[in-house]
């Protein structure tokens, strides 16, 4: 198979690799054991399923490409190991770093035991959280299909891979539109000291940690009634409960703006019947809420949902794609790398860079199922990322949320990250 061109978010997440280890993470936890070798065989079938997976990531001077392998790969490499009593996101397997010059793009790991938990981790580079979901179904099916037929075939995802899906489902308005909210954004978040961490620990990336929370279904069910009560979304009150937890966590007594970078799944722009696909198809929304939170919940997630309420009115998502798309026509990769690599130190040794906090949005038990029934519980990791900067990322399964985040407890300590995740659940209704 010929190269493949890599897209424009393929090339500036690699360009970003400065901010932190770039692969998202998946847990499935079983009530069963699963067939190993039927696994590993249907893990080696997403390759063939999804080629991209397979190959390498190639970068020169001026782009990047995939390179797959010469022959589809003969085997997986599933690790296997009896499960132990730290807590799977807590497991080695998601705080060592992927090859992304090597490949494949992504990696598994089998926790034996009375029920199994399944560990998976996917280069960002390739794939966003969309995409890591994509994988998981496909995954459930293959192996589903692989009990009844012991020689199926997945068929080869063809569809293209790129912004261009997006560009071409939007009319002009919407783009000349995203072009005009990159100003207003741009005027809207001025750099500025953040809460949370102190200043000075860019260079600290090592005690890499990850911490995981669950929103059980009967605090879940009470904060859907409540954001329904005040017509907030779920995401509107989780970014409130988040904003009133970094104010009880700052590295000194100045008033900070409360500011967060959100992502957003661009799928949204696509056509219903659109194939899901291996792509990195997320975009970034700035937020900037202001220095008061308010007295309570309530007065922060009504600030909360109007000030989303005002960004939603927009082309929500695409403001800085004018930007990278320009930027790419007009500036080599290995430049661009260098750009903001220097563009991170600055803005972290002023500890001037928001908090990211990623949706990553709600994994389907129906379509997670590998034998019998689904996986008990099933949440995404988002990528770890490097001091002073932290990106906390939300999950959905059935009726229970995760709140998850990647670490470095050298710059970040372990202290400050329990005590903001244990505010954070405190402050949800």
């Amino acid at each position: 198979m010929s190269r493949i061109r890599a897209t424009l978010l393929d090339e500036t997440l690699y360009a970003m690799s400065a901010v932190g280890e770039w692969h998202i993470g998946l847990v499935l936890a079983f009530a069963e054991r699963l067939d190993e070798t039927r696994l590993a065989e249907a893990l080696r079938l997403t390759l063939h399923a999804e080629p991209l997976l397979a190959a390498r990531l190639a970068p020169a001077w001026w782009r990047a490409h995939w390179e797959p392998p010469e022959q589809p790969p003969a085997s997986f490499p599933l690790s296997v190991e009896p499960a132990g009593d730290e807590p799977p996101a807590a497991h080695r397997f998601f705080l060592e770093p992927m090859d992304h010059f090597d490949g494949p793009q992504v990696q598994a790991l089998l926790l034996r035991g009375a029920g199994d938990t399944l560990l998976l981790k996917l280069s960002h580079f390739v794939t966003d959280a969309g995409g890591v979901k994509h994988y998981a179904y496909l995954l459930a099916d293959i192996y589903r299909r692989l009990a009844d037929d012991p020689h199926y075939r997945p068929p080869v995802n063809d569809a293209p891979r790129g912004l261009h899906r997006i560009t071409a489902s939007i009319g002009r308005g919407v783009k000349r539109a995203a072009l005009r909210r990159m100003w207003r954004e741009g005027k809207a978040n001025p750099p500025s000291p953040t809460p949370l961490n102190p200043p000075g620990k860019l260079a600290a990336r090592d005690e890499r940690r990850f911490i995981a929370r669950h929103v059980e279904p009967g605090q879940f069910a009470a904060l859907r009634a409540w954001g329904r009560e005040r017509e907030l979304t779920i995401n509107d009150v989780l970014v409130a409960a988040f904003l009133r937890a970094l104010t009880q966590t700052p590295p000194d007594d100045q008033a900070h703006l409360l500011r967060i970078i959100g992502t957003v799944d661009l799928r949204r722009y696509l056509p219903a019947d659109a194939p899901p696909t291996i792509d990195n198809l997320s975009g970034w929304v700035y937020a900037n809420f202001g220095a008061d939170a308010g007295d309570d919940l309530d007065a922060t997630a009504r600030l909360v949902g109007a000030t989303m309420q005002q960004l939603k009115e927009g082309p929500l998502g695409l403001s800085m794609m004018p930007f990278l798309a320009l930027l790419r026509a007009v500036s080599p990769l290995a430049l661009n790398r260098i750009m903001y690599t220097e563009m991170m130190e600055g803005f972290n040794k002023e500890n001037a860079f928001p908090p990211t906090l990623t949706n990553m949005g709600a994994i389907d038990p129906a379509r997670l199922t590998f034998a019998d029934a689904p996986a008990l519980r099933a949440f995404l990791l988002p990528p770890l990322l490097y001091p002073p900067t932290i990106g906390p990322g939300v999950s959905g399964y059935g009726d229970t949320l995760t709140l998850s985040a990647g670490y470095c407890a050298a710059g970040t300590p372990t202290p400050i990250m329990e005590n903001l995740f244990a505010a954070w659940l405190d402050e949800l209704p």
